[in-house]
This record gives C-alpha cells, structure tokens and sequence, in this order.
C-alpha cells in the first residue's frame, strides 16, 4: 500500500481515533525538554568536547562505578559518527559534489521553502511532523 493510502487509512480513523495516538505524557513535554536541556548543560560544562552527546557523557563519569556496566553504544568513536553521518547525508542528498556541511544547509534550505519565515528551525520541524517509514515497521 502507498503513503497516500496508509495516510488517509489512518485519517479515516477506521480503526482508531486520531486522538488515540496522540495521549498527553507526563510530564509534559516542555518540563522534559527544560529538564534535558538543563542536564545536557551541565554535563558539557563538566565534559566540553564537541564529538560528544549527553548519553557519552553520562557513559564517561559511569567509570567511577565500578559495577555498572559500559554500553558501547554510548562510547562510538569520532570516525564511526562521522562516517554514520556522511553515510546518512549521503542518502538524503546524494549529490557527491556537495560537502556534509552543504548538504545539510541543503536539509535546511528545504525546511525553509515548507516553513517560510523567521520562526526557530525547531518549530519548522515540529510543523512539518514526521510521517516517514521506520526501521521498525511503521508506515508513517
């Protein structure tokens, strides 16, 4: 089946309500985002590298625990990122005369002809939704 027809399927609401996949979380999404911002400030301070997220670092201060346990996922190396990103990049824009850094103002310059105007990136993002394909089985 298509997008189009999944889509409207699913707009239908033969099955379940729009608003069923919609349930409000707790906490709300703006305490979490605060809450995450919050740490992963905290731990760039505490651990300023660029090449690192806020799961590496917590990955990094976890040495001092010596029962827990080192998940590798947290601890890829500088070239397996880069790679993972050219790779990713690459797919999205394959256009082999463009550098990463162009293809992702290329990324940007296409969310900005769906989302004129000055608002955040973010914002433009959260407008535009995501009704893509997933690695795990999800049409959108």
């Amino acid at each position: 089946m298509e997008n189009k027809e999944w889509y409207k399927l699913w707009k239908s609401e033969k099955y379940f309500k729009e608003s069923d996949y919609q349930k409000e979380l707790q906490p709300e999404f703006s305490k979490v985002t605060e809450k995450l911002e919050g740490i992963s400030k905290k731990l760039f301070e505490l651990l300023p590298d660029y090449s690192l997220g806020p799961e590496e670092r917590i990955e990094r201060l976890a040495r001092v625990i010596p029962e827990s346990i080192l998940e590798s996922k947290n601890m890829l190396t500088a070239r397996i990122k880069l790679n993972n990103i050219t790779m990713k990049l690459n797919y999205l824009i394959p256009d082999p005369e463009l550098t990463e850094m162009e293809k992702i103002d290329k990324l940007v310059e296409i969310i900005n002809l769906l989302e004129p105007g000055e608002e955040e990136l973010i914002k433009k993002l959260e407008k535009i939704d995501d009704f893509r394909r997933t690695d795990i089985g999800r049409r959108f």
